[in-house]
């Protein structure tokens, strides 16, 4: 028969068993009964400090499970229905994102290729602009170094069907003698064809000799250098060739001015690729000759 003493549960508690407690008759009610007298909490079991170890540990189910859920966090997770949960986002969200992103990219797209156009545009205008000044100055040189002026087909406009320009000169008098020869005649000549400003002059082959140019150089009277049947045998021969000055030439329009001091003025009309360009100019002869002194 077991004696039950007082000092060996330090907490009183009524010696009997609580009615229709589990466990009546082998200790277990006097424990859960003191157990809910002294906890402060309806949830924590107050530990007493001695006696039935099972009063904190196992036994009580209901004790031990809210611990559990409290100290490992169970309950909270990323699948739980717990304001702190991220969510993702839903598909009419991520269709109005993707709308969004769109309609910046196009915009920087539609921005890119406005710059790039302009680069282009710019670059073009540019590249005409020097062609341009190229041409001018070629024109100027040669004109105005002249000694005289002789045949002048006015030429034709962009859009015209008279014949092609063409200009006959004297470039020089490399031997100072007043005399026009065939290696300083130029000719000035608009091709419609191609579309090009060509300008012919004699260049010797390098495998004749000093005695055949000078046989080949005969001289050129003043009545040839206006004679446009004189400037069709020049260009076929077989040393004198051409230069192209300019391309892209759709219209070629010169005239004569003045009597003391003689110019020509042009009008030159370019096309490229649907771009047309007008350049407008007059050179004057610097050293005026009107003829020859000695005609051959």
């Amino acid at each position: 028969m077991s004696i039950i003493r007082e000092d060996m549960f330090p907490v009183e508690f009524p010696l009997f068993p609580s009615p229709g407690t589990p466990g009546e008759g082998k200790g277990e009610g006097f424990v859960r009964e003191a157990a809910v007298q002294s906890a402060p909490s309806p949830t924590l079991p107050r530990n007493t400090g001695g006696g039935d170890k099972r009063s904190i540990g196992a036994g009580d189910k209901r004790s031990t499970g809210r611990v559990d859920q409290r100290s490992t966090g169970r309950s909270v997770g990323w699948g739980s229905s717990s304001p702190l949960a991220p969510k993702g986002l839903t598909l009419p969200e991520l269709m109005i994102g993707l709308c969004i992103m769109t309609i910046v990219m196009g915009a920087m797209s539609a921005f890119s290729t406005a710059l790039a156009t302009g680069w282009r545009q710019g670059e073009l205008i540019q590249d005409d602009s020097m062609s341009a000044t190229q041409v001018t100055l070629r024109l100027q040189s040669l004109l105005r170094d002249a000694r005289l002026f002789g045949l002048l087909v006015a030429g034709r406009t962009a859009d015209g069907g008279d014949p092609a320009a063409m200009l006959g000169f004297w470039m020089r008098d490399d031997d100072g003698d007043n005399q026009m020869k065939l290696s300083e005649i130029g000719l000035l000549e608009h091709n419609p064809t191609d579309q090009t400003l060509r300008f012919y002059r004699v260049v010797w082959p390098d495998s004749y000799s000093a005695a055949q140019q000078a046989g080949y150089d005969h001289h050129v009277s003043y009545a040839n250098l206006n004679g446009s049947a004189y400037f069709n045998t020049f260009k076929a021969l077989p040393y004198v060739s051409s230069a192209v000055l300019a391309r892209d030439v759709v219209g070629l329009r010169m005239e004569k001015q003045g009597v003391a001091l003689p110019a020509v003025s042009y009008v030159l009309t370019f096309d490229r690729a649907g771009r047309r360009e007008v350049l407008a100019g007059s050179a004057t002869i610097r050293a005026y000759n009107h003829a020859p002194t000695t005609q051959p």
